[in-house]
């Protein structure tokens, strides 16, 4: 259906576009967010600020937050009547949120303070927690390559057991979300710099969030995810995605299906190893960057 509104929108056949959005957010509540994004633009194109105003203040009534830009307010919406107060309630509710995802763990390492090229945000294994997974992938090593990581603890506590991303997807994409907009500030860099990678847990997060948000990142590496179907409809259509999965794991054809139906993803058979695969992170994401062009190990 994404294909079918993008055609639509090309061909300035907004009137049908608008129609199969809003029928998508009946049908696909939980990507609330990206379909309203969507709705916003055409009615940037056609000039529709009273729509768009209103289209906001029903996602803020449902419970999704959609700050209203600069960019909208330059182009008028700030002169309607409503706009002060919405405005202030979504700024208030984006406080409180951003308060809450503090409480998830994130630790950046840079090269040196004026560090401005791509960074690595590194999601561990559920049952894990940032201190765990800095054993399985040690900052150093990157660090002296010039490269700058990220660890980013998980959000969902599982009792004495550690931290989970896969009980509550919406929440770990709150938490990984709040963390790019962070490192974005911090390092003044987009999207396109930053390389996320997973393991198991943090594998299926990872590809849960950039399919939930149709934005291009540098480099997905994705390093024993599980199937399941937690694949979202907004796969950038450039995303560059590896998987990584040990010889006798378990096979991932469906989940590989499902996201080959958006983008051309690579799955990459690691011999001899199971999801025993832990000792051998750092070796794997090294030679993946390797492979990059613009980055060289």
């Amino acid at each position: 259906m994404e294909k079918e509104v993008d055609i639509l929108f090309d061909a300035r056949n907004y009137a049908d576009a608008l129609i199969t959005l809003n029928a998508m957010k009946l049908k696909y509540p939980s990507r609330r967010a990206d379909i309203s994004d969507y709705i916003f633009i055409i009615y940037k194109e056609l000039r529709q600020y009273q729509n768009a105003l209103d289209e906001i203040a029903e996602a803020f009534k449902d419970g999704t937050l959609l700050p209203i830009s600069d960019d909208w307010q330059k182009e008028g919406i700030a002169t309607l009547e409503g706009y002060e107060l919405l405005n202030k309630q979504i700024n208030a509710a984006i406080k409180i949120e951003q308060e809450q995802y503090k409480q998830t763990e994130l630790d950046i390492f840079l090269p040196n303070k004026s560090y401005d090229g791509d960074i690595l945000l590194m999601l561990h294994g559920d049952y894990q927690c940032n201190k765990s997974f800095r054993d399985m992938i040690t900052s150093r090593a990157y660090i002296d390559t010039g490269l700058a990581l990220a660890y980013l603890q998980a959000p969902n506590l599982s009792g004495t057991d550690g931290y989970r991303w896969t009980t509550n997807y919406q929440k770990s994409r709150k938490a990984i979300k709040q963390a790019v907009i962070q490192i974005m500030a911090m390092c003044n860099i987009s999207e396109e710099n930053i390389i996320i990678v997973g393991f198991s847990g943090g594998a299926m997060a990872g590809i849960n969030f950039i399919s939930h948000k149709k934005q291009k990142f540098r480099h997905v590496i994705a390093i024993c995810p599980m199937a399941g179907s937690y694949i979202g409809q907004c796969l950038h259509k450039d995303t560059n995605l590896v998987i990584y999965k040990g010889e006798f794991e378990p096979e991932i054809d469906a989940l590989m299906a499902d996201i080959n139906q958006q983008v051309s993803a690579k799955e990459k058979r690691i011999k001899g190893m199971a999801h025993d695969i832990t000792n051998f992170v750092d070796e794997i994401i090294m030679g993946e960057l390797n492979s990059l062009s613009t980055i060289q190990i």
